[in-house]
């Protein structure tokens, strides 16, 4: 805080009684008046006063905008005035104006335009170059509105690696005036912030630069296009390498009126190396993506260590690889978990989850359309090693054709991906509660609660599957899930009295006696024959030769 211009109040106590015919003298006590009276006295405030008017003006010299800067744009057409602004736009090339405040807050050190309500119209790019300082924009949330017309704003170049700035839009509504315009943000060593902004048929991207180091938070904003506004593209797009982490939260992405169409909502790319200290990261938490039942195929791509939670996805198919997706809820849309993804602990409506190369499901909750399987395992993944396969485990399926299934399909390559981990899942409601292809093998499949009288089908080889609950055994938990089909019977069977036959598995009768060709005779010092008695006739021997080998039959 700065230090007064006067150190010392002034007392403000000179006299306001002054009757007719007193006498005014050097100094009160003369003519028995107060000390207030007295004409010396009354001089010494009004020089006080004086001097302290002059110290008010002088002290305006250090708090110019040269420490803090803040200018204010209006535009004619919502009725402000030169009085009212620093900068008056008129409807027409606004961008004039705002480049002409942007020059003006950086030239004094970095400080705040203050766009007040009205709409303003940006024929050009609006380009802040070679940025070393601060800066925010900042309008009136909901009334502020900026019409791009074949311009972008943005094209932030923060100059040398060891300069960090901060750039801040708040609460300006963008709308496109044609199909060629986005906001392009890029920055280096930096912050970028959008906060509280409104993006209605437009596009936002975060420039791609090599080694930066960008943090882009965006918040609190509310995203919205329509089939009408022409967008095909990325309607959020943001990339980056080493070293650049964004925060992307409570923002809300509304999707209408497409039919037939794939839209790619949101695509976030952030480049992964496992050799590189220098790891980028993200996190999408909060966000609300809503398509209102769009039969066109819309989606959201996110590739890169990014945290994904407390999300709602609705009519929305999700792809992810190296991303945590994790307390999400998607309805009416799939997960796709490629390699290195994590999905756990999502709620899953009318959807399913698709699962590829290394990649773990657990503890999601599914409920699938009855015509689709709720969890698919593909033999098949993006830079994988051998027999990195998915883990499926402790899910809860509710519905679907099939509860899990380790798919086959031919369009794909062929890989040597296999080995899935399907254990300790609850299905019910399932024609099938789990199937596994031909091309799978050496997968263990335990502990699943599956529902009664309902059996795995397992068409792969070398399977393991064991102990799930339709097994037979005690109750312990004991037993074989059986074969698929013996000795004429079909589906899940275990072994049974009468199956196999003493010549099938090469045994004697009890009444078998051997020849002599059978018991014959070896070296001395070893077994010299053989005698097959009753227990009764065994017992009844007085000496048993040490020579011989008795048998005890039956």
């Amino acid at each position: 805080m700065a230090d007064r211009p006067l150190s010392t109040p002034l007392p403000a106590d000179l006299p306001e009684n002054w009757t007719a015919g007193q006498t005014v003298a050097p100094s009160g006590a003369d003519v028995g008046l107060s000390q207030q009276h007295g004409y010396n006295y009354l001089m010494e405030q009004v020089n006080a006063a004086q001097r302290a008017a002059n110290a008010i003006n002088e002290s305006f010299d250090t708090i110019s905008g040269k420490r803090t800067c803040r200018v204010t744009m209006g535009t004619s057409t919502a009725g402000w005035t030169q009085a009212d602004c620093d900068y008056l736009c008129d409807g027409t090339d606004d961008q004039e104006e705002l480049n002409a405040a942007i020059a003006e807050v950086l030239a004094k050190g970095g400080g705040e335009i203050v766009v007040l309500g009205g709409e303003y119209f940006i024929a050009e790019k609006v380009n802040i170059s070679k940025v070393r300082v601060s800066l925010s924009i900042t309008g009136e949330v909901g009334a502020t509105i900026f019409y791009l017309s074949a311009a972008e704003l943005g094209g932030i170049d923060m100059g040398t690696a060891d300069e960090s700035v901060v750039v801040r839009l708040y609460g300006i509504t963008f709308r496109k005036l044609n199909s060629d315009v986005r906001v392009s943000i890029g920055i280096k060593n930096g912050i970028i912030i959008i906060d509280s902004c409104i993006f209605q048929n437009m596009s936002i991207h975060r420039s791609y630069l090599v080694d930066d180091l960008i943090r882009f938070i965006f918040c609190n904003n509310h995203m919205e296009v329509d089939e009408a506004s022409g967008l095909n593209g990325t309607n959020l797009q943001i990339l980056g390498e080493s070293n650049a982490n964004f925060i992307i939260s409570n923002n809300t992405f509304v999707v209408s009126d497409f039919v037939n169409t794939d839209l790619q909502i949101i695509y976030m790319y952030i480049q992964t190396d496992d050799n590189d200290a220098d790891m980028s990261n993200a996190v999408f938490v909060g966000n609300t993506i809503e398509t209102n039942g769009c039969l066109g195929r819309v989606s959201c791509s996110i590739e890169g260590p990014v945290v994904m939670t407390g999300n709602s996805f609705s009519w929305c198919n999700i792809d992810i690889r190296f991303t945590l997706f994790s307390n999400n809820f998607v309805s009416n849309g799939w997960v796709h978990a490629a390699t290195g993804a994590v999905v756990s602990f999502n709620s899953i409506m009318l959807g399913h989850i698709q699962a590829w190369g290394e990649s773990t499901v657990s503890g999601n909750f599914v409920k699938a359309p009855a015509d689709q399987a709720a969890i698919i395992a593909y033999k098949v993944g993006l830079d994988v090693q051998e027999d990195a396969s998915p883990c499926i485990v402790g899910n809860n399926i509710v519905a679907g054709s099939i509860g899990i299934y380790l798919r086959k399909d031919d369009w794909l390559p062929n890989t040597s991906i296999s080995k899935a981990l399907v254990c300790s899942n609850r299905i019910f409601g399932c024609t099938t509660p789990i199937q596994i292809d031909e091309n799978w093998q050496e997968c263990l499949v335990t502990n699943n609660l599956i529902p009664t009288g309902s059996s795995i089908v397992n068409y792969g080889k070398k399977n393991i599957v064991r102990l799930n609950s339709n097994d037979s055994g005690e109750s312990e938990g004991g037993g074989t899930a059986g074969v698929a089909s013996f000795n004429g019977r079909a589906g899940a069977v275990t072994p049974q009295t009468g199956d196999y036959t003493a010549a099938m598995v090469g045994a004697r009768p009890n009444t078998w006696t051997p020849t002599a060709a059978e018991v014959g005779a070896v070296s001395a010092g070893s077994v010299a024959a053989m005698q097959v008695l009753t227990q009764t006739e065994y017992d009844a021997l007085t000496t048993k030769d040490a020579a011989t080998l008795y048998l005890i039959k039956e």
